[in-house]
């Protein structure tokens, strides 16, 4: 160790990767968090790099060097002088045909490969010019160090930081707090009142054991590669999106995360007639003010349990996701890998407890001085089975669906076939939403043997 170097052990988050990365002969990830920020403007490239330098400087996370173990408990080497040995990546596409391509392969490229945990490195920033006044941002972190909601506090304080260095104004100043902070707030909790609550509320919720539901079809093969997952992208319009929007907050006094999360459970019931359907839902996790404020590692995934029957309605179904997902971010703290261990009928030997479901509805309207920003995500780690992700910048742009499938379990055929089927039965039961599920099987195409596999 140098005098810039010491070692933490990793957070409870962090361990549940760890345990995923033990499956490799040489512990190793390939699970990220990636997006893309398309800049349009005049550009200080020397006033950007200086900006994220200096969040780099400041996000301890980032300074993880490497994952190792320590005795029997693997800790993370973290190195302050890793700000002053990074330089930001460039590359000049201006006036190459394909620029977009080109670049997209490149950033696709890094969030698909592996990264070996005792040596690293765990981030990339690449800057693509792609023409004049017009840039990619490329921000690809392996997710043992970061989640997606990290990436966005990254983004805000760089472009916090360059407009301010743009302005000559002096920069706001430093808001993240320090890993050693971050662990207290785990600590506390782990030992709280609070920690014993969370486990009762979770093995009452599911003490008569119910089963997992998935439309996965057999294996393709025994395990999975460390290929990526399918994507298929769908960009609602802006009508679709208002649309949503409105049937959530009008006819249903929900949300559209609550929403979306409603039609998942009507569709997995409408393929598979179970009438007992427990969704994966990804939770911020993020309790303390410091967390709230600081890039980290604290994502957690958890059961969320709904009973549908045909003669409920959409409506009815929103009102339960109402109440379960009210109930679930008051327990959210509670790890995933406490709960596999624990809630054992859920274990379907695909590491999830069913379909997945991942909102990301962080404010983004961001600025870098005069420039106008659009994001582009790419990776929000891997799923095992089938994940529907929701993102809403709420900034004006449309509603995004990116839907993931796990390769081992879903062709592109079938991940096509499901896409366009639930689209379909969105649209129908937002004309609809108090017909009920069994009036709406009888006017959809479901053919649930011809999406399998």
């Amino acid at each position: 160790m140098t005098d810039s170097t010491h070692q933490l052990p990793l957070s409870a988050p962090q361990r549940d990767f760890w345990e995923a990365a033990l499956a490799y002969p040489v512990p190793s990830t390939h699970i990220y968090a990636a997006e893309y920020l398309e800049i349009r403007g005049a550009l200080d490239t020397a006033a950007f790099e200086r900006a994220l330098r200096q969040v780099i400087r400041e996000a301890q996370t980032l300074h993880t060097t490497r994952i190792v173990l320590h005795g029997d408990t693997p800790v993370r080497v973290l190195d302050a002088a890793i700000a002053d040995d990074w330089t930001l990546e460039s590359v000049d596409l201006a006036g190459t045909a394909d620029a977009h391509a080109i670049a997209l392969a490149g950033m696709r490229a890094h969030c698909t490969g592996a990264i070996e945990l005792a040596r690293g490195p765990f981030f990339r920033h690449t800057l693509y010019r792609i023409a004049p006044d017009h840039y990619y941002w490329y921000q690809g972190y392996a997710h043992i160090l970061v989640d997606g909601y990290s990436g966005s506090l990254i983004a805000v304080r760089t472009a916090e930081l360059y407009s301010a260095f743009a302005a000559g104004a002096t920069a706001p100043p430093a808001r993240f707090a320090s890993l050693a902070e971050l662990q207290l707030d785990e600590d506390a909790y782990r030992a709280s009142e609070q920690f014993a609550h969370d486990r009762r509320y979770w093995l009452e919720r599911f003490a008569d054991q119910p089963r997992t539901v998935t439309l996965a079809g057999p294996a393709h093969f025994a395990e999975r590669d460390d290929g990526p997952d399918l994507r298929e992208t769908r960009i609602a319009t802006a009508h679709e999106s208002a649309r949503i929007e409105d049937a959530a907050k009008r006819l249903f006094a929900s949300t559209v995360p609550r929403l979306v999360t409603a039609l998942t459970a009507a569709y997995l019931y409408l393929n598979t007639g179970a009438h007992d359907v427990v969704l994966s839902v990804a939770a911020m996790a993020r309790t303390s003010a410091r967390e709230r404020r600081t890039p980290s590692q604290c994502a957690n995934m958890l059961p969320l349990r709904l009973h549908v029957e045909p003669g409920h309605t959409l409506d009815d179904l929103c009102r339960q996701a109402n109440r379960e997902m009210t109930a679930l971010r008051q327990h959210q703290r509670y790890r995933m890998g406490d709960l596999h261990r624990e809630l054992t009928s859920l274990d379907n030997g695909q590491g999830v407890f069913g379909p997945e479901i991942n909102i990301m509805a962080f404010d983004y309207d961001l600025r870098f001085g005069d420039c106008r920003t659009t994001s582009h995500n790419l990776s929000v780690g891997t799923t095992d089975d089938l994940m529907v992700n929701l993102t809403d910048r709420r900034n004006g742009e449309p509603l995004r669906f990116d839907f993931d499938a796990s390769p081992q379990y879903y062709s592109r055929d079938a991940l096509n076939a499901h896409v366009g089927q639930f689209l379909t039965f969105m649209r129908v039961a937002l004309d609809e939403p108090f017909a009920t599920l069994g009036a709406l099987e009888s006017r959809l195409d479901v053919q649930p043997a011809a999406l399998a596999g």
